[in-house]
């Protein structure tokens, strides 16, 4: 082997290295721990919020990104998603936060709410570090709902 070959397997064993130190998980194909966005509000809890449910709740697609779980409220027809996301809480209120977004400091720092993001009720608070996203659609009594399980996902270890 020439010189220059020895420099670039050294190179890439010292890159290698580095992978492994900075993103074990990533490397070795391990999956980083997310919770399960069903398990941070229960039916009861949901029920009790919204009333009784359209059967079992639906998880989203955990392995291709999506991290959420919807309900579906048996009277209405209509839905309430519980979906988490990585980032802040900043970044998401310049994507999402509307022209006026009202902040809830009630649901802790940099909580906001959208009252109406393309047909939906929108609130969006930080969880360790994750962002808690609940929607449901736009109508009366949204922001009380989407408040209401949104204080039930955070009391959730």
């Amino acid at each position: 082997m020439n010189t220059s070959t020895l420099r670039s397997i050294g190179a890439l064993g010292a890159g290698l290295a580095v992978l492994l130190l900075v993103a074990p998980a990533r490397v070795l194909g391990a999956t980083p721990a997310v919770p399960d966005p069903c398990g941070l509000v229960t039916v009861a809890e949901v029920t009790q919020i919204a009333g009784p449910l359209e059967g079992a709740p639906r998880k989203g697609d955990i392995a291709a990104g999506d991290v959420s779980c919807e309900y579906t409220l048996k009277k209405s027809g209509q839905w309430i998603t519980v979906m988490l996301a990585e980032g802040d809480l900043d970044y998401w209120r310049k994507r999402n936060g509307g022209p006026r977004p009202v902040m809830l400091p009630e649901l802790g720092k940099g909580a906001f709410f959208n009252p109406d993001f393309y047909g939906s009720a929108e609130v969006y608070a930080q969880k360790g570090k994750l962002v808690v996203r609940v929607i449901t659609p736009t109508a009366p009594g949204a922001l009380e709902i989407v408040k209401a399980v949104t204080r039930k996902v955070l009391a959730h270890p």
